[in-house]
């Protein structure tokens, strides 16, 4: 599983964009996102994620508020 956090620059758009962060699982499909400021929301099935023009980093489990959030929640289920 890969967490990835949107860092991409919006300047150029006339509206306000925000940066989400994405759980992808192996296959690289999205099982949950997390909205800037917000809580994780999960797909009943895993859906396609296109990171075309978009920029991102990888959050690391052990390094990560968001990443331990996310990892603890997995474990309830």
């Amino acid at each position: 599983m890969k967490i990835l956090k949107e860092v991409t620059d919006w300047g150029q758009c006339e509206y306000a964009v925000p940066n989400h962060t994405y759980a992808l699982n192996d296959a690289g499909k999205m099982i949950a996102y997390r909205k800037s400021g917000g809580s994780w929301e999960f797909f009943s099935k895993p859906i396609s994620f296109q990171r075309t023009r978009r920029k991102f980093i990888t959050l690391k489990p052990g390094k990560s508020e968001v990443a331990a959030e996310l990892m603890e929640m997995l474990n309830e289920v």
